[in-house]
């Protein structure tokens, strides 16, 4: 008999460390680079299966609806682990860039008006793709699409930081990424890791979904390979 998935709510909450109405609650479970909490959620049945931001995940759960995908979850307390929605409000991605300057969060005078990205933000970005950082997860914390982190990698856009040169995450030539032989890169090794630490997938399901043996699977998540990645 199939187990009955459990209610989105229950995973949820399971992972939040409740404490006063007004006070934040930390999220227990997986934090991305920026400190922002992380949950995979829906089916690979049915292809619904992502990874989603716990403050967006919190907010929806209060409101009972999906929050469009062009709205941004900010916060009011600035602490980007804490998930009370108490503390959370639905804007644009312009009321989360204000709320940025107003909190002396963000550079000013970009050349570019239209440009969702400051300089600042660009150094962070390539700095966490030198770690290894999934170019996904980088997109969604930035509220850009993949493409954009994409063009800043191949040295496309942003010139004035990048210089022009591909960036490529720092390897090491054991247990990890060795040039173009090993089939897992370093982003791919991360990503696998944060999919396994959000819960509710096996080795063989993750195997299947990135092409590589289970052996791969199991020799990663236990530490064997890619051994100079920091865990999630």
């Amino acid at each position: 008999m199939p187990v009955k998935a459990r209610p989105i709510e229950e995973r949820f909450w399971e992972k939040v460390q409740k404490k006063g109405l007004n006070e934040c609650w930390p999220w227990l479970g997986y934090r991305n680079a920026l400190g922002y909490g992380q949950m995979r959620i829906g089916s690979m049945k049915d292809g619904t299966r992502c990874i989603r931001n716990a403050n967006r995940i919190s907010l929806e759960i209060v409101l009972g609806e999906e929050i469009p995908e062009d709205s941004v979850v900010c916060h009011t307390c600035d602490n980007p682990e804490c998930v009370n929605p108490r503390h959370l409000f639905l804007g644009s991605h312009n009321d989360n860039v204000q709320d940025r300057v107003r909190k002396n969060r963000s550079a000013k005078g970009e050349g570019n008006g239209r440009s969702k990205l400051t300089e600042s933000d660009v150094r962070e970005i390539v700095a966490r793709m030198r770690r290894g950082d999934p170019v996904t997860f980088i997109a969604k914390d930035y509220d850009v699409n993949s493409k954009v982190i994409w063009q800043i990698r191949e040295g496309k856009t942003w010139v004035q930081v990048t210089g022009g040169v591909p960036t490529k995450s720092e390897r090491m030539f054991r247990g990890g990424e060795l040039a173009s032989a090993a089939k897992m890169s370093d982003a791919k090794a991360l990503e696998i890791r944060a999919e396994y630490a959000a819960g509710g997938i096996t080795h063989r399901e993750l195997a299947k979904k990135h092409g590589v043996s289970k052996t791969s699977i199991a020799d990663l998540l236990s530490g064997r390979t890619f051994k100079h990645l920091h865990s999630v």
